[in-house]
């Protein structure tokens, strides 16, 4: 199986957001050794904002960003490794209550591909899913920490995933895993061992198990409680 991260950090490998991504990818290799790992950091990619010119979606450019037809910028490449993958996994720190700028861009530059998930293809009275290559096509993991939890943090985020995956998707959504002492690096460590096995399902069915969200759910929220990461690297 070929995973593709696009990870939206501005920070790259050094992402705190990473350090769960890590653990995810150690849950993928041991249930799947011989699984391929592609990891783009979006923050070092020259993309070019999407203009919202529907060329992609007109007799202009079907089915292609015209800027990616001009090969104006990384996404070519970018592009590649997409249609390479047979799953996704999405990493972001959560920015303004909303996914990073960097992952933001590049979700719009795959515009093209959701033509046929809106628009009823000619001659065809319904959704034809073979017609499709978005990332509702394939299966989709989101990594995505913040600083200050308080109820409805992650609405939005949760949102546009939902609609990029068709409701899909597996969602990993947490606190900053940063131990504040000695002590409290347990709460982290639990945290990790969830999401290492929420990694060996997600390589074995494509999704979570209900002990997997489970393990999630209380380790995510014993960290929160017992680790204070508002302030850390300000």
């Amino acid at each position: 199986m070929r995973y593709l991260i696009l990870n939206g950090s501005p920070k790259g490998e050094k992402s705190i957001t990473m350090l769960s991504a890590a653990e995810f990818v150690k849950g993928i290799k041991s249930e799947e050794p011989q699984a391929h790992i592609d990891t783009v950091h979006l923050a070092e990619r020259n993309i070019v904002p999407c203009r919202s010119c529907y060329a992609c979606w007109s007799h202009i450019s079907e089915g292609r960003c015209v800027m990616t037809r001009r090969n104006i910028d990384d996404m070519p490449q970018l592009m590649e490794l997409y249609e390479k993958a047979d799953r996704f996994i999405l990493v972001t720190p959560m920015h303004f209550f909303a996914i990073s700028s960097y992952l933001q861009k590049f979700l719009e530059r795959t515009f093209p591909l959701i033509k046929a998930v809106y628009l009823p293809l000619e001659g065809r009275d319904r959704q034809d899913d073979s017609m499709c290559s978005d990332m509702s096509t394939r299966d989709m993991a989101v990594i995505a920490t913040c600083k200050v939890y308080f109820d409805g943090v992650w609405n939005s985020i949760h949102e546009q995933m939902s609609l990029i995956s068709r409701r899909k998707y597996q969602g990993i959504f947490s606190t900053q895993p940063l131990p504040a002492s000695e002590e409290t690096k347990k709460y982290a460590e639990a945290f990790f061992q969830a999401v290492r096995e929420a990694g060996r399902d997600f390589a074995a069915e494509g999704k979570f198990s209900d002990r997997s969200r489970e393990m999630l759910y209380e380790a995510a929220e014993s960290m929160r409680r017992n680790i204070n990461t508002a302030n850390v690297g300000l």
